[in-house]
């Protein structure tokens, strides 16, 4: 209404400089100055005198006249920048209706990879308005952007700071809900690496720490919603690295294995900032001293579909050990997990396969093998009887 009657904008002068400061201080919460108050009782009682006939014909150009205290000057628009194709969408907070039945979720992936939080969100049916992704690896970039090209990309955990958090609330002022999901590398702390230094003392793991310091910019620059955390790591390390990383994140983690829902085990412990529920599918069972709580998650799932046609499962009670990255290499690598308990016969097959995988999926209860050899075997036995 003031662009109208611009004799009104006379009347602010202390809102100008309030609006300013919000330029040093991002996205923040503060309350209205007395000053300020009194311009706009001020304003509302002004506004009988500046009244209009809309029904008069307008200029379809738009100008605008900088009223700021540094400045001076006047332009008009040749097209709508990108903050204004984003309010002509209604994407600025505060001008969406209030009755919203669908909330829209922004995930945040700290050492991201090929962006399984996002993918995760698309399978519960959430709203994704936004990803950002923070990921040093090139390759699972390309991977993210792939699938996603909307994502934003960082490099490092380390150079994220309030600043950069403040830019995505103000890019995603209409999240009604931030995730942030984080699995920090676990070589310096996975059971399987016998030269493991912890999670302090290693370089890569010790990485960890970013975690509740990322979390808590999200909640300070995400004020009008809920910012969750969840972190993720082996449940193979030891009890004193457990307690450091718990001690950090503020929560003891969940153990849970992907084991008994799906054909492939896979223990992982959890740090969540929210509350789990009891529900059909879902176990709980207490922790000790020395061991974790675990929430078991039960499901079926055939095996035919996780196995090539014609494969079946030697032990198909037991589902298949955790999966390790596939690095052939001439010689075993340093004390290889698993290879006490492997026969003769397991370590050939290991030896065979350029020692790709540690040594205990080599074992004869993990392998698969071919329907037809099986039935051709049993066919010349018959024959030979």
């Amino acid at each position: 209404m003031a662009m109208f009657r611009r004799q009104l904008l006379g009347c602010l002068n202390a809102i100008w400089p309030f609006i300013e400061s919000f330029d040093r201080l991002g996205v923040s919460v503060q309350a209205l100055p007395t000053q300020c108050k009194l311009e706009l009782v001020r304003f509302v009682a002004l506004i009988p005198l500046a009244r209009l006939d809309f029904r008069l014909e307008y200029s379809e150009q738009v100008t605008c006249s900088d009223a700021s205290t540094s400045g001076g000057g006047v332009c008009t628009s040749v097209a709508l920048s990108r903050a204004g194709c984003l309010a002509a969408q209604g994407r600025l907070r505060g001008q969406l209706p209030e009755l919203r039945q669908e909330h829209r979720v922004l995930t945040i992936g700290l050492f991201d990879g090929i962006g399984a939080l996002r993918v995760a969100a698309d399978l519960l049916g959430l709203e994704v308005m936004g990803h950002v992704s923070v990921e040093k690896e090139k390759l699972a970039q390309r991977v993210v952007s792939s699938h996603f090209p909307e994502a934003w990309h960082f490099d490092d955990v380390t150079v994220v700071d309030e600043e950069v958090v403040n830019q995505w609330a103000r890019e995603f002022s209409q999240a009604a809900l931030v995730i942030l999901g984080a699995g920090p590398p676990c070589q310096g702390v996975s059971g399987l690496n016998a030269g493991r230094k912890g999670a302090l003392r290693d370089e890569r793991s010790c990485l960890f720490s970013h975690v509740k310091r990322i979390w808590k910019l999200a909640k300070k620059s995400f004020p009008w919603c809920q910012a969750h955390c969840f972190m993720e790591s082996v449940a193979s390390m030891d009890e004193h690295d457990r307690q450091i990383m718990s001690q950090d994140f503020g929560e003891e983690p969940w153990k849970c294995d992907a084991g008994s829902m799906t054909w492939t085990s896979r223990p992982r412990l959890y740090w969540l900032s929210w509350e789990l529920l009891a529900q059909e599918g879902v176990q709980f069972v207490a922790g000790s001293d020395v061991t974790p709580r675990e929430v078991v998650l039960t499901a079926f799932q055939d095996l035919e579909q996780v196995c090539q046609e014609g494969w079946i499962k030697v032990d198909p009670s037991r589902p298949f050990p955790t999966f390790t990255t596939s690095r052939p290499r001439p010689r075993p690598g340093h004390k290889p997990a698993g290879l006490h308990s492997c026969t003769q016969a397991d370590v050939e097959r290991w030896k065979q396969d350029s020692y790709r995988f540690p040594p205990y999926q080599y074992t004869a209860k993990n392998l698969l093998i071919n329907k037809h050899d099986v039935m051709m075997r049993r066919s010349i036995c018959w024959v030979s009887l």
